[in-house]
């Protein structure tokens, strides 16, 4: 390991806060990857989708399912591949009474015009005491739905979020929302790892220790999230692909912005994450639509 290298691994390593300002631009990151064969850049194409909240047998916690819904209607119209279906059209469809329709979201798939909806619903409350404490236990269903053709469900979550709250309180309602907006943000962040297309690292700072990627708030990235380096290959002289991920390593989120994020690069000294590299959240290996990602632009950052 040369000098700059045992530089940039203190700096990280040292224990103080990961801050890619502080890290000064060394050899490494002058280096460019360059993917020859990326398609050229496109009109982003958004997907239409609608948000159905339904409370069950818990009508009474009409709290509950507001906080719900606007959870989930604000963490998806940042997102930068979605339009948001007007909310209150929405609302409007659940409240409308249809002769053998027990449950109002049958209702409103039949008239909601969208590409996917997404339909949350609040299945069951526990509370649990321990001592001078307790914590209450919602269950929120979510299924993700393609409104094509041949209508199907894409994704189905169950969450469980287990929220503290004092012995005696009597906001229930109150505990309840925080409930329903933990598992508004997990189910965002699971479409988000699913969904989101590829970005690319546009600089890297200390020695490829800290790689800024050109995807944020507006793909659903939040803090703490993982991604994966990978560079394009060719493997069609061995009976593959003549564009074939090939992973050169991971990282973590560990700030955000609006359209772009820092990314602590794993064990940066054993890897090669450069200008150009594409990213891509852990676990995404599915598009929304393959135009989403054909016609994103990424592709074309360099």
């Amino acid at each position: 390991m040369n000098r700059l290298m045992i530089v940039a691994s203190a700096m990280v390593v040292a224990g103080c806060a990961f801050n890619p300002e502080t890290m000064p631009v060394m050899e490494r990151d002058q280096s460019v990857y360059v993917d020859k064969g990326a398609p050229k850049r496109g009109n982003e194409v958004k997907a239409k989708v609608a948000v159905v909240v339904s409370l069950g047998e818990y009508k009474q916690y009409a709290a509950v399912g507001r906080s719900l819904s606007s959870s989930l209607c604000d963490k998806i119209s940042k997102f930068a591949f979605f339009d948001l279906v007007d909310r209150e059209s929405t609302e409007a469809l659940l409240q409308e009474k249809v002769a053998g329709a027990d449950d109002p979201t049958d209702v409103a798939l039949n008239k909601i015009s969208s590409d996917f909806v997404v339909i949350a619903k609040l299945t069951s409350i526990a509370r649990n005491n321990m001592g001078v404490s307790s914590s209450v236990d919602a269950q929120f269903d979510f299924s993700w739905i393609s409104m094509g053709e041949d209508r199907k469900v894409i994704l189905k979550k169950n969450i469980r979020p287990t929220v503290a709250a004092a012995l005696n309180t009597t906001d229930e309602n109150g505990v309840l929302c925080l409930a329903a907006e933990k598992a508004a943000l997990e189910f965002t962040r699971e479409i988000a790892s699913k969904y989101a297309p590829p970005a690319r690292v546009l600089q890297t700072r200390g020695n490829g220790a800290a790689a800024r990627i050109s995807i944020g708030q507006d793909y659903g990235l939040d803090k703490n999230m993982e991604v994966e380096f990978y560079e394009i290959v060719d493997n069609s002289d061995m009976g593959g692909s003549a564009r074939d991920n090939s992973m050169i390593g991971r990282g973590v989120v560990r700030s955000v912005e609006a359209k772009a994020a820092w990314v602590e690069v794993l064990d940066f000294d054993k890897v090669n994450v450069r200008r150009g590299v594409y990213v891509r959240i852990i676990g995404m290996r599915e598009s929304v639509s393959s135009r989403l990602i054909e016609n994103s632009g990424i592709n074309n950052v360099f």
